[in-house]
């Protein structure tokens, strides 16, 4: 068979994959796929949590694809526009307020194992439970989830390690037969917790410019269709790419092309969605709908480049 043939039948879908935080959940996703018979390639970005999945069309349909992952801890559903992978923005106050707990117990912990305290292991256990089934719970989630598919990552490895560490020490605290290692438990928990806390972070800075050039057209943009007429107020953004029928204002066009001269724009002039009409009223017949306009072309580039590994 000729590479031509081999791909004539190939498809591409773009996936929302739930339940990635880490370079081993990629790679896990990315073998899941690989190892599945009709897929041809596939790439993770596990900055937005998606892949791109090319596959034979022939062998394979959507629902097939997204079942690919049953059975293991994470879930795939298809992104019907690559728009719907900013949509949603996390908040990250509660994960914020277990970091700050776990981290004020671990100071509180190894600042009382300098001294001698009575009742030290007993006031240990109290104040690191929380820490273990709460702040840790995450860890301990995800981990099960692992194994039910199958396979161990680093959860199974946070989670192995805390519990050891806190049994052990719940059997030194019962037997009163030496001192507890509860800061250890504590100490694990908020190092690994700080570090998803700045990876999630960075993450987040890293799609901030995506997110911002999907807030340039209205929302309303999503239901237009090739052949519908549109206005596009004064000082407001135009919704998609179109040609102008009526009117003749200013446009700045910087979010496209860098540049901060104005333009104006006319009677049968191209308008790309996302740039901003100054002066007057435009009336503007839509010429892509809003998966297809450029915008979405630089978010769907700039989303693949993210996903992009070094050769290295």
């Amino acid at each position: 068979m000729t590479q031509s043939n081999k791909y004539k039948n190939a498809a591409t879908v773009r996936l929302s994959v739930e339940g990635m935080h880490c370079g081993n959940c990629a790679s896990t996703v990315e073998k899941q796929y690989q190892n599945t018979d009709g897929v041809y390639s596939v790439v993770v970005n596990l900055a937005n949590n998606t892949a791109v999945v090319a596959y034979d069309k022939t062998k394979l349909s959507i629902n097939d694809i997204e079942d690919v992952l049953n059975g293991t801890s994470f879930k795939a559903s298809v992104i019907q526009d690559v728009f719907e992978t900013f949509d949603k923005i996390k908040s990250y106050k509660a994960q914020l307020v277990k970091l700050i707990f776990s981290i004020a117990v671990t100071v509180i912990l190894i600042l009382m194992s300098r001294f001698d305290i009575p009742g030290k292991n007993i006031i240990g256990l109290i104040l690191t439970i929380p820490v273990q089934f709460i702040c840790g719970w995450q860890f301990i989630r995800r981990a099960w989830k692992s194994l039910k598919s199958g396979s161990a990552n680093m959860d199974v490895l946070v989670t192995t390690g805390t519990f050891i560490a806190f049994f052990y020490s719940l059997y030194l605290t019962i037997t009163n037969t030496g001192n507890a290692f509860f800061d250890t438990v504590c100490m694990l928990i908020a190092f690994i917790s700080l570090g998803e806390f700045i990876e999630d972070k960075a993450k987040e800075k890293t799609n901030k410019a995506v997110e911002n050039l999907v807030a340039l057209v209205p929302k309303y943009a999503k239901a237009l269709n090739v052949g519908d007429v549109v206005k596009a107020a004064p000082n407001s953004n135009i919704p998609v790419d179109g040609i102008v029928l009526e009117g003749s204002s200013r446009i700045d066009e910087s979010m496209l092309t860098g540049e901060s001269d104005l333009i104006t724009k006319k009677q049968g002039d191209k308008v790309t969605g996302g740039t901003k009409n100054l002066d007057s009223e435009l009336t503007i017949k839509v010429t892509h709908t809003y998966g297809e306009s450029t915008l979405a072309k630089i978010v769907r580039a700039v989303s693949d480049a993210q996903a992009t590994k070094a050769p290295v």
